[in-house]
């Protein structure tokens, strides 16, 4: 049921803003708002299709409760509201860590946001789709607006079938306007979906879960350069273990790797310990915590995936076989030519020198 959590790391500056959902599915953004002089809490949500169209908001005065409880509650909220609609394949996005941690690794009876969490652990539960997702406070702005226009309504829950006058500018900048900078910090929730949702975009073209993660072997030969894995290179190795901050250990355990092994702004093996063989210690370094990508460390954490790592782990013959498949599988799926691409003769260079 909680698979569809996701963990992942990072220490780098990335480009935020609002992205439309996958195709076929519903995105809503939810968010909880607190005003301490009065105590009064609320939350709110705002739905959209691909296109970014709206297609509903709601707004929830809450009354008097932690700030927690209120970002739970815009969360079943906007599940809800999406099942009643009729959605089936949904995403919910939220800026609350704290919030998603609770649901994907639940609750004791006795915690005060017990109720909250099982209700969101039920719904997600049913017969649909569903993602729940992190996102930073920059992609979230329109759920924020109807969060705190709630502390201007009635008590209780409000739908809205047309966008605020107040919101429709921010719907108008989630689609038009530049992504914005941001410093990520090195332990994050929420961006790991993109791999998943990479997964399962494959499965629909007919990609499966077990050629999926052969795909994810073709790590096994070549290079990777230091910088792209820890961020913008020696200055934030040193930082993140001068700092004593533990951290994620997969992470930690492969900065470790990284500085003992490669010097700075030098190519680094995929694999550290064959990287120029073809064998399935990739796949058994994935076990150890020394996979370099964050999709690398997902494929031994999530439940659907470990199985098979350890698998290709235990028998390489296994792997190359499956290997193989999957690469004559994924190598025809949307390849572009004419006008819009090519077939390369050689992976690492152009045919001909594009103008």
């Amino acid at each position: 049921m909680m698979n569809n959590m996701k963990v992942n790391s990072s220490n780098c500056v990335r480009w935020i803003g609002w992205e439309p959902p996958d195709h076929d599915r519903v995105k809503c953004n939810v968010d909880g708002s607190y005003f301490k002089s009065t105590r009064d809490a609320a939350c709110g949500g705002i739905a959209r299709d691909t296109s970014g169209n709206f297609l509903f908001s709601f707004c929830h005065r809450i009354g008097c409760c932690e700030i927690i409880r209120a970002e739970l509650r815009g969360i079943v909220d906007g599940l809800e509201m999406l099942w009643e609609k009729g959605f089936r394949k949904v995403t919910i996005e939220c800026d609350s860590e704290v919030a998603l941690e609770l649901v994907s690794n639940g609750v004791v009876d006795t915690h005060p946001c017990s109720a909250l969490v099982q209700r969101v652990r039920s719904l997600i539960d049913r017969h649909w789709d569903t993602e729940l997702v992190h996102v930073f406070r920059e992609a979230n702005q329109a759920a924020d607006f109807m969060a705190k226009l709630s502390h201007s309504l009635a008590e209780g829950f409000h739908v809205f079938d047309s966008p605020h006058v107040g919101l429709r500018s921010i719907l108008a900048a989630d689609l038009n306007s530049p992504l914005v900078p941001r410093l990520c910090s090195f332990h994050r929730i929420g961006d790991g979906a993109l791999d998943m949702r990479r997964m399962k975009k494959r499965e629909l073209a007919g990609v499966d879960i077990r050629c999926s993660e052969c795909a994810s072997g073709s790590e096994i030969v070549g290079d990777k350069k230091k910088a792209l894995y820890v961020g913008v290179g020696d200055d934030v190795v040193h930082d993140l273990l001068d700092s004593g901050d533990e951290g994620d250990s997969h992470k930690r355990r492969v900065v470790l790797v990284v500085e003992a092994t490669v010097p700075s702004n030098q190519l680094l093996g995929s694999d550290v310990r064959s990287p120029s063989k073809f064998d399935n210690a990739y796949i058994q370094n994935i076990l150890r915590g020394l996979g370099l990508l964050t999709s690398d460390h997902a494929l031994s954490v999530d439940p659907r995936t470990r199985p098979i790592v350890e698998i290709y782990a235990r028998n390489q013959t296994a792997f190359f076989v499956d290997f193989a498949a999957a690469m004559e599988k994924v190598s025809v799926l949307n390849v572009k030519t004419g006008r819009k691409g090519e077939i390369r003769d050689r992976c690492d260079q152009f045919n001909h020198i594009p103008m």
